[in-house]
């Protein structure tokens, strides 16, 4: 019987937790352009599943992942006002969940990091699969 994570549901794949799925995903997104046109939806979506995020950044992240998809901006332009919003100089909010934050409803996610990690050998399956991870986190997330 495989291991199931607590936070989105995904069997482990082989020794693999979503941690380390994720961690090879960071690789191949820094290391490959191809892959890494889709590293805001990765990093948005692993840490909305493993209910990493904030409540204020949760908020924040969900619409700015609904304006990539929508196409209202680009993923770079996201940078741009990641780094205008979220700045730990000007922000009156943490990035990441806090010990004292409430519990967030649990979320039978469609799709997981294990779905998108059976792809990660062809950048352009890769990208599709992340890109339909995003979508069904932003319609299923629960906050």
């Amino acid at each position: 019987m495989s291991e199931i994570c607590s936070f989105c549901g995904a069997a482990k794949v082989g020794d693999l937790s979503c941690q380390d799925m994720f961690d090879e995903f960071l690789v191949l997104e820094f290391s490959n352009p191809a892959y890494g046109r889709v590293h805001m939806l990765t990093v948005a979506c692993f840490m909305i599943q493993h209910n990493r995020y904030s409540d204020p950044a949760l908020v924040w992240m969900k619409k700015k992942l609904e304006d990539v998809l929508n196409k209202v901006v680009s993923p770079a332009e996201i940078r741009v006002q990641m780094t205008r919003d979220a700045d730990q100089t000007t922000r009156g909010w943490k990035i990441e969940r806090q010990p004292h934050e409430r519990e967030l409803p649990q979320v039978e996610w469609s799709v997981t990091i294990a779905d998108v990690y059976q792809h990660k050998g062809d950048p352009r399956s890769y990208c599709s699969w992340v890109e339909r991870w995003a979508k069904a986190t932003v319609l299923e997330i629960r906050f």
